[in-house]
This record gives structure tokens, sequence and C-alpha cells, in this order.
């Protein structure tokens, strides 16, 4: 005992010398540090022409460690990886990143590089352990997104990155609306310091995203019943919803807050079977009803912009727009592409002139991708479905949406991003839990209808996850086949 406390001082500094050379270690074997003169120069970009075919490194700083498999990964048809820096953020919408991450980076773009395989860095902290993803303060997330995202795309341009995206699912972080005008305001920075490609990877969920009319307004529809009645959702949120419903003999404007009703306005009117015009005036507080210019009803509302404008029912639309109240055009559907609309089943356009909801449609955002090179959408985030039958009509209904919103705005590729993995889950309906996750087996049915899907319309898919226990490609031997034997042979 005497021994110890006499050289107490000399056994700290021994344990502290091991301390600090297991962690010079680690941090090497990590990426996070290198050695004196080790060289970090730019590997060229192995020569790859086919349609993207890959994996997502979507846990933070696996990436490296995944890349031991590279071989591997080669044979199964993968040529490009994509991950991220090590980020994090606050609940205010301060971005960090984890000490060695620049070093950390360039050595997996090298690595892959070597390996033959392309990258696409994409700059988010999306995976920001208990923080909700959504911050208090998006005017300060940008400002600190913009530092990360240009300070990345400088990296990716000098060492010869392949494809670039700015934020992963920017949405969640701020918002549809905000999100846009982040990265269009960020687009003309980007291509000042990186020419590879730039990506835009959205949720599929940003096509049911209701467009807001925040000025005075008259929304106009042309309609005709396929059924007996259909209702107009003015707006429809968790606290409040304002809903008109018409029917052949009469018509009910209804206001709810949470389950309690607010008010109910009612008026009968008799329509015949022919086409009609409906004309929904928002001037100030005052919303005004009129039916083939004859004004039905009015009722004060203090609830706010209004917008979107969801249908549900089965009604025929031949006309559908938007004025001020000079009666200027906001906005007009052509019906050519139904790009502005959202229906999860029973869309239909015939001959570009008329439009049938058998379900519900609504009018959406109309986010601009203009500029982007790659639109890249997911497959998760579904609503309640009944079958896996009806999962996959959401999946086509994404695809074609997706596609649909590159040919508007003339973006040249669209590619399915992050399928696969335990995420890749049906919300059941009538289930106490909000997700169940697929047996393995299912998964396979589902990888192969998606991969699919996909083929046909899109110009690359990359699988969520290489290593990830129950969720990662290489420990899911029955995936594995399915996607190596589609990435060989397409």
């Amino acid at each position: 005992m005497n021994f110890f406390i006499q050289n107490w001082w000399k056994i700290l500094l021994g344990l502290m010398a091991i301390a600090t050379i297991v962690i010079l270690i680690f941090g090497y074997a990590m990426g996070l540090i290198r050695l004196p003169g080790e060289s970090l120069q730019p590997v060229p970009a192995p020569s790859v022409n086919n349609k993207i075919k890959g994996y997502w490194s979507s846990q933070s700083g696996r990436v490296l460690s995944e890349l031991n498999d590279a071989e591997k990964m080669k044979e199964m048809g993968i040529n490009t990886i994509t991950f991220s820096p090590m980020l994090t953020h606050d609940q205010e919408g301060r971005v960090s990143e984890i000490a060695g991450t620049e070093n950390y980076v360039k050595k997996a773009i090298n690595k892959a590089h070597k390996n033959g395989l392309r990258v696409m860095l994409e700059t988010t902290p999306m995976n920001a352990g208990k923080v909700d993803p959504k911050v208090k303060n998006p005017g300060l997330f940008q400002k600190e997104m913009t530092r990360i995202s240009l300070k990345y795309a400088k990296i990716a341009e000098d060492y010869n990155v392949e494809y670039f995206a700015p934020i992963v699912e920017g949405e969640c972080h701020m918002g549809v609306v905000e999100n846009e005008k982040w990265l269009r305001e960020l687009l003309p920075k980007l291509k000042a310091v990186y020419h590879g490609k730039i990506m835009w990877k959205k949720q599929s969920t940003d096509l049911d995203q209701p467009k807001d009319w925040k000025e005075d307004h008259i929304f106009i529809i042309g309609f005709k019943f396929d059924g007996n009645e259909f209702t107009i959702k003015l707006k429809e949120q968790a606290e409040q919803s304002i809903s008109l419903r018409i029917s052949s003999d009469g018509l009910n404007l209804e206001k709810y807050a949470k389950t309690n009703q607010i008010f109910r306005e009612s008026k009968n009117y008799l329509l015949s079977g022919g086409w009609h015009e409906l004309k929904i005036e928002i001037k100030g507080k005052l919303i005004t009803v009129s039916i083939d210019n004859e004004k039905l009803m009015e009722k004060l509302d203090d609830s706010g912009p209004l917008g979107g404008y969801l249908l549900r029912g089965k009604v025929r639309i031949n006309k559908l727009e938007i004025l001020d109240m000079n009666s200027q055009v906001l906005y007009k559907e052509t019906f050519d592409n139904l790009n502005s609309f959202s229906a999860q089943k029973g869309e239909m356009a015939l001959e570009g002139k008329e439009l049938i909801a058998d379900s519900e449609i609504k009018l959406i955002h109309d986010i601009n991708f203009s500029g982007y090179d790659y639109i890249a959408v997911n497959t998760f985030r579904f609503p309640k479905a009944l079958s896996t039958e009806e999962y996959m009509d959401y999946l086509r209904h994404v695809i074609q949406k997706t596609n649909d919103q590159a040919k508007s705005d003339g973006v040249p590729n669209v590619i399915l991003s992050e399928f696969g993995g335990a995420l890749e889950a049906v919300h059941w309906a009538g289930e106490k839990e909000s997700t169940i996750s697929f047996t393995e087996d299912e998964l396979v049915k589902t990888v192969k209808m998606v991969l699919e899907l996909a083929e046909k319309s899109m110009d690359g898919y990359i699988y969520n996850g290489w290593d990830i226990e129950k969720q990662g490609l290489n420990k899911l031997p029955k995936v594995q086949a399915v996607v190596k034997e589609w990435y060989i042979t397409h």
C-alpha cells in the first residue's frame, strides 16, 4: 500500500499515457485523426457509367469500416455509396461537427474511390440522437447548414465526388416551404464551388403538403357528381378543420376544433346531375359560397389561412382555378400531369381535361426543383395501410408524382433513395403499435416489387444500410440475394 501511496503520481501518469495511446489508436482506426506526414491527397474517381445502384451508410461514422467489404459490395453490383459527415444539431438549430469529421470524410471518399465505388456525399444532421429534428429557429439552422454544406461541397469538388446533396429531408427540420426557400437560395452558391451532380433528397410526404393561401382569394371548381355527395376541406389541421359538404339537395359548412363542433351552417339547394360551378370566396374572415353564380352561404371565421382544398368522395372535375380579388389567375390546373394534386388512389385524368376523384385529392404546395440534377425520394412514412398491395399502390403514386415533378421542372434524373431495411414498414390499420417491421420474407417480397417499380421510370436506387443489425444488407442474406441479382442484371 505504501508503494502506491508513494508513487501515486507515477501510476497516474502511466494510466494517462496508456489512455492517450488507446485514444490515438482508436481515433486513427476511426479515421478521425491521421499520422504526421500521412497523405490525404484526392484519389481520382472510378469510371462508372451505369445508373446509381447503391447503399446508404445510414449510421454516422460507420462507412470506413463498412468499406472493408468493398469487394463484396462490387460483387453484388453496388457502384455507389452514400454517407454524411458526422453532424449533430441542438433544438435551437445550431449544427456541430464531431471532432475529426473532415479527415474522416476525406479518408472515406478516397477509400471508396480506390475500391472502384462512386460517392454521394450528403450533409445532414438528421440522425441527431434524442433531439427532435424540427428546430425552433429555422433561420439559425439555415445559416448553420449553409456554412456546413458549402464547406463539404468544396471538399466534394476537391475530392472528385460524383454527387452531392446539401441536406436530407430538410423539411423534417424546418418544414416544406422553408426548406424549399433555403435550397433555392443555396443552389447558386453550391454551383460556384461544386461542379458535380447536385441532388435534392426529399420525403415522399412532400407530396401531401397542402398549399396555403394566406391572401384573399377565390377558389373555383367545375364539378359533376359521380356519387351522392362529396366534401371539400377548406382547412384540415389537428387543432381545427373546416368542411363544406355538397350533395344533390344542399350544402353543409362545418367547423370543428379537435372533436368539438364550433358551427354548422346548412342550405337546402337542389342540384341537377349535370355540370356545375362552385365558387368559394375568402375575403378576410368572411367565407362566401356560391354555385352557378348564386350566393348560397356566408360565414365569418377567424381561424387564419385556408388552403389545400382536400376533396373527398366520388366527383368529376373539369375546372380548377384560384383567382385574386381582381379576378387575376393565381393558379390554374390544366390536368396535363396533375403535378399539383395529391391522391392515394382513384386519381385519373380523361383526355387531359377532367379529373375523377374516387378517394381523395388535394391541392398541394408545388415545390420548384429546377436547376437540380437529381430528385431522390424515399419510400417510407406511409400512413395506415390494409395490405402490402395497398402499400405498393402508394409507392406507385410516389414514383409517378416525383417523375411528374421532375418533368415539370426540367430535372433530368430521379432516383429512389432509402428503400429496404427494417424501417420499410407498413403501418397496419387497426393495430396498437404505430410501426410493425417486415419479416425478412416480407421484406424480400417488398424489395422485389419496389425495384420493379423503380426500374421502369427511375435512374437509380439506394438500399438503406449495409452493416446495421436487423436492417443492413449484409445482415439479411435473402434480401441480399434479391438485390444482388437485380443490381448485376439491370
